[in-house]
């Protein structure tokens, strides 16, 4: 006569087993998303558009789908991390049931909480995950597969049904330079400039028709990879390595090869260049820290000297290296009437005549100021210069431009970005950009 009843060892060990699996999975998840969250902000020097945007919507709703063009496998993770680590919300995606039988992306799929949908995208296969859709961030991928060559397909309806049954408003997510990093072709992704641009929140609700092309015009224009530069007013364009190839110490080095004699730069010289090692280190980990040293080093050139030396530098050596390509963004902005704007923590006295020579405005460290304040004020004014600039004078319809993680307050603010990755602009362009040469 066969027992009903499970031995007691077979269940624990079950129990055991179901434990070790969930921790597995814990485990797995955490150092997948994490190694995207880090792929995507330092080795793809990635960031949001339009960020204060999404801080809105997060801030103001706890329930609303997120929808997103898909082209590549880093998607749904990067977006995942950012908003597990960035913003401590969770997100259930829907996902094929096919993915859920991969080893690696079953568990990210099993932790994440992910839906499981039929593999052709029609149906829910687990009755419990549709009641828990109306109560949390939905993650959707509305074209329904990737796309085999980083463009938006037509959208299927899943998106604006889904949103009209648990009335929830819709955000839709462009994910560019996502597709370059991990083409179809890879095994596995490479570096590559990424930005995510958040577009405008869809709350009505029309009918399905209705709701479905309003998605697929925002997700066609913030997933796409031109722009019409002619929509453009403003930009706030970064100067070192961005406008031109300088830095904070080239001036240093000028003036003082002019005005001291030339055993006295040999010695003056050496000893900078020991310093150079300890300075580039320090620059990866707080930049304004080396800024302060390397403006303390200007302290005793009397305003005059520095001026005038600044306008014999701009003339002899500076001018000859602007950077055609950006030159040329600025000259189309220019005849259009689009107010422009430098922004730099470069000396106001070194990018005066560059200012003057293209006649647009300057906002730069004010030397004179910084050294009048104590050593932790000038850290915090170096640190928040272009967050604070950027607070003041960011307007719609703007473009901003830099080269670096430190021109983040530019793009986060500006409707549309160049990121500058190399001696002149990366043709692949990492934000919304008009390919004006």
């Amino acid at each position: 006569m066969n027992n009903a009843t499970t031995p007691p060892n077979r269940t624990v060990r079950s129990r055991v087993v179901a434990t070790l699996n969930r921790f597995l999975d814990r485990v797995i998840t955490h150092v997948i998303a994490l190694l995207g969250f880090v792929f995507f902000y330092v080795f793809c020097r990635g960031y949001i558009i339009n960020k204060t945007t999404l801080d809105k919507v997060v801030a103001d709703n706890n329930r609303f789908i997120i929808a997103m063009n898909h082209v590549s496998y880093l998607d749904w993770i990067v977006v995942w991390a950012i908003f597990r680590y960035r913003y401590q919300r969770r997100i259930i995606f829907l996902a094929k049931d096919k993915l859920f039988r991969h080893p690696i992306w079953g568990a990210l799929m099993r932790h994440a909480q992910c839906v499981r949908v039929s593999d052709d995208g029609r149906s829910i296969l687990n009755n419990a995950d549709k009641a828990r859709l109306g109560d949390h961030i939905i993650g959707i991928f509305p074209e329904g597969k990737r796309s085999r060559d980083g463009h938006l397909q037509e959208l299927r309806s899943g998106v604006a049904v889904l949103a009209k049954k648990h009335n929830l408003p819709i955000l839709p997510l462009g994910l560019n330079g996502f597709y370059e990093a991990w083409q179809p072709n890879a095994k596995y992704p490479s570096p590559h400039p990424m930005h995510v641009v958040v577009g405008d929140l869809i709350d009505s609700y029309g009918n399905i028709r209705q709701m479905l092309d309003t998605v697929q015009d925002q997700l066609s224009l913030v997933s796409t990879s031109t722009l019409d530069i002619s929509n453009v007013t403003s930009a706030f364009i970064d100067v070192d390595k961005t406008l031109t190839d300088t830095s904070i110490a080239d001036l240093l080095f000028y003036v003082k090869k002019r005005t001291l004699s030339p055993v006295r730069y040999r010695l003056w010289y050496l000893k900078v260049a020991m310093l150079a090692p300890v300075l580039r280190l320090l620059d990866k980990v707080y930049r304004p820290l080396v800024q302060v040293i390397v403006y303390q080093m200007y302290a005793g050139i009397p305003q005059s000297t520095l001026k005038q030396h600044a306008r014999d530098y701009y003339s002899s050596t500076m001018r000859s290296k602007v950077y055609p390509e950006t030159a040329a963004i600025i000259d189309q902005l220019t005849k259009q009437g689009a107010a422009i704007t430098l922004v730099s923590t470069n000396l106001d006295v070194t990018l005066g005549n560059l200012a003057s020579d293209y006649e647009v405005e300057l906002r730069a460290i004010d030397l004179r100021y910084l050294q009048c304040l104590p050593l932790l004020k000038k850290l915090k004014y170096l640190s928040q210069f272009k967050d604070t600039v950027m607070q003041q004078e960011a307007t719609p319809s703007s473009l901003a431009i830099g080269d670096s993680k430190y021109d983040k307050p530019l793009f986060e603010k500006c409707t549309w970005s160049i990121l500058k990755a190399s001696s002149s602009i990366d043709r692949r362009l990492a934000g919304l950009v008009h390919q004006v040469m």
